[in-house]
């Protein structure tokens, strides 16, 4: 994964004032990462250990991304100082997004956030089937 130093610093600085379990997207162009939105999910939903998504949200940014001709790179959320793995559930969830992306996104990105620092995770479909795997996270 390769990101712009400032957007990193930028996600780092902005995301660790959410409550865990607070997400958002990633967008940028020629495979760097650029741009983000902080989503604090939907609100009527109120659980502390779980990100409950503003499809509505997201789904308009990042229409509004293509019209600037900003690809979509994938989804980060937040984490609990120390969880730096993925959950079942996380997994669960990166697939059921993967399963539905249209044939040429073939591979997102999908980070954790925990205080001061950026854990990278990827996931890559080949046919039906989706692999996930710790990413390297460059900064440029």
């Amino acid at each position: 994964m390769k990101i712009l130093h400032n957007t990193l610093k930028e996600i780092l600085l902005n995301v660790p004032y959410a409550p865990p379990e607070t997400g958002g997207i990633l967008g940028g162009k020629k495979g760097i990462i650029s741009i983000y939105m902080i989503d604090y999910g939907i609100e009527t939903i109120n659980h502390y250990d779980h990100y409950f998504p503003d499809l509505q949200k997201i789904n308009q940014t990042i229409h509004q991304w293509e019209k600037s001709e900003i690809d979509f790179y994938g989804i980060f959320h937040t984490h609990f100082p120390g969880g730096d793995e993925l959950s079942r559930g996380d997994k669960k969830y990166i697939s059921k997004i993967m399963k539905v992306m249209p044939t040429e996104i073939d591979k997102l990105f999908f980070p954790i956030i925990l205080p001061q620092k950026m854990i990278g995770y990827q996931a890559e479909r080949y046919d039906s089937e989706v692999y996930i795997s710790r990413d390297d996270i460059k900064i440029i």
